[in-house]
C-alpha cells in the first residue's frame, strides 16, 4: 500500500534473466537439435532404401511359403492371370 491506495509493486526483469530462468542451456538445445536433424536425415534416407528392400523380399516370402505348404500337403491358391502378371512385372524392375 502506498498512501492508503493499493498499487501493485511490478518490477520489469531484464531479458537475460527471463531467457535464464525458462529456456534449457545451450548444450541441450544443440544435443536435441543434433538429434532431430539425424532423425530427419535417418527416416528420409531409409524411406527408399526400405522400399527397395520390400520389393526384392516379398516375392523371395512368397515363393518360400508356397513351397512349404505343398511339402506339408496343404492346398496351395493357384494364382490369378493378373497376379502373375503382376509377378512377373515386379521382376523386371
Amino acid at each position: 500500500m502506498v498512501d492508503g491506495k493499493c498499487e501493485p509493486q511490478l518490477e520489469l526483469l531484464p531479458v537475460a534473466k527471463i531467457v535464464g530462468n525458462y529456456l534449457p542451456g545451450a548444450p541441450v538445445v544443440m544435443t536435441t537439435a543434433a538429434i532431430a536433424a539425424v532423425a530427419t536425415t535417418s527416416a528420409i534416407v531409409a524411406k527408399p532404401l526400405g522400399d527397395i528392400l520390400l520389393k526384392a523380399v516379398k516375392p523371395i516370402v512368397k515363393k518360400t511359403i508356397k513351397k512349404i505348404k505343398e511339402k506339408l500337403g496343404k492346398k496351395v491358391v493357384i494364382d490369378s492371370a493378373f497376379q502373375r502378371r503382376k509377378n512377373q512385372r515386379a521382376l523386371r524392375k
